[in-house]
């Protein structure tokens, strides 16, 4: 009785575990931003995209060109495109888990965005 009472508490575990992270998911790939950006740094830029979603964005300030300015104009896109976009012009990459985007530096063009779940 006990063994069923636990293999029936783990599935209802997993079974939560698994809803977090597809909305999670979904909440990435369904967030949209705008924002008009002339001349902002990449420090700028990232909270600006904190302020207007529910992702908190993770680097490292050795990671980041603190001279470098960007000029990005979105009109409800998506946040992965913006992402990517970034990804481009800054040669990041960036690995979602849940709600935290982690910036790292892409030297070897690995794929610029990362969900896990």
């Amino acid at each position: 009785m006990k063994t069923k009472h636990t293999i029936f508490l783990l599935l209802i575990l997993c079974i939560q575990y698994r809803f977090a992270f597809s909305q999670s998911n979904t909440t990435f790939n369904r967030t949209r931003i705008t924002f008009h950006a002339r001349n902002k740094t990449i420090k700028q830029i990232f909270q600006i995209i904190q302020s207007q979603t529910s992702f908190h964005i993770n680097y490292s300030n050795t990671d980041i060109d603190k001279n470098l300015q960007i000029n990005l104009d979105y009109n409800q896109e998506p946040l992965n495109k913006v992402l990517k976009d970034i990804a481009q012009i800054c040669h990041f990459r960036f690995l979602v888990f849940k709600h935290t985007i982690c910036v790292a530096q892409n030297s070897k063009n690995e794929q610029v965005i990362n969900l896990k779940y």
